[in-house]
């Protein structure tokens, strides 16, 4: 059951990964963030009253006002990077976030790297070279070197470190409530800590309502959309274990890099096609082999 809903979850993040970057267009990433958020609420909150809030204990509290900060911080480096960057280059990059969480098990807590999974990670970084291949002319290094050159994939590389920390407060704070209350409460605290980030970037308060009006339709589309995928992620994480859940949703990125190329006309697709295959290869050893 999980297995599908990680699937569900990808096709549904992926059409959000679409639908962000055609709003980015005309907006900055705080804005296209804070109507990624509000839009999606009135569906988060129809769910948390048709099944209801159970009572919150304080880890509970703890525990989300401790995730906060690193998804605020991954949400907005993701939103800036498909700002800046060509969706097909930065959204493969998200996969290194179940690789982050073995390398740093095995730093901090001395847990060592399966032979599968140190496959894995070797086709991950196989994949992250063949995306940036066409640099293979200036020297064999040059397609790992370039990627610190290019921001787009510096805030993506960042971002997948700070969700792989998120991700496993996030399931953390479920098992302390419910899925659809955590989805519900996550996105209400996250809207109202960036409701104030985005008016201080704005002109006035009244510009900042303008500009979440302004594109109303392509952002009722994406709230909708990332609401179904929030609470899908927040039902499908509480049932298996956070790498098993996550490597399957960043098949999202596969959904990405085609969108790239059929909406937004971008270039070398089929190169970077191959390149998150084989990065969505290396998460699955990651996740699944023993």
């Amino acid at each position: 059951m999980w297995l599908l809903l990680a699937l569900l979850c990808a096709f549904l993040v992926g059409t959000g990964d679409v639908f962000s970057k055609l709003a980015l267009r005309k907006s900055n990433e705080k804005i296209v963030g804070l109507a990624r958020l509000l839009y999606a609420l009135p569906i988060l909150g129809l769910a948390a009253w048709a099944k209801g809030i159970p009572p919150l204990p304080h880890p509970f509290w703890f525990t989300l006002l401790g995730m906060l900060p690193f998804e605020l911080s991954a949400y907005l480096l993701y939103l800036r990077s498909i700002r800046i960057a060509p969706l097909s280059l930065t959204v493969p990059f998200l996969a290194l976030t179940p690789v982050f969480t073995i390398v740093t098990s095995w730093i901090l807590l001395g847990e060592r790297v399966s032979f599968a999974g140190a496959v894995g990670i070797f086709a991950v970084t196989t994949g992250i070279y063949l995306i940036q291949m066409e640099t293979v002319s200036k020297g064999w290094t040059s397609p790992l070197v370039s990627l610190f050159r290019e921001p787009g994939i510096r805030f993506m590389i960042l971002s997948a470190f700070l969700y792989s920390i998120a991700s496993n407060l996030g399931k953390r704070a479920i098992q302390f409530s419910s899925p659809v209350a955590f989805a519900f409460l996550y996105q209400l605290i996250d809207a109202f800590i960036l409701s104030f980030l985005a008016w201080r970037g704005s002109a006035s308060l009244g510009q900042m309502g303008k500009e979440l009006f302004l594109q109303r339709k392509l952002y009722l589309a994406l709230g909708a959309v990332m609401a179904f995928a929030l609470l899908v992620h927040a039902v499908g994480i509480s049932m298996s274990p956070v790498p098993y859940f996550i490597a399957v949703k960043r098949t999202s990125l596969l959904v990405g890099v085609v969108s790239g190329g059929l909406f937004f006309k971008e270039e070398k697709i089929l190169q970077r096609l191959v390149g998150a295959a084989f990065m969505v290869g290396g998460v699955g050893l990651i996740a699944f082999m023993p």
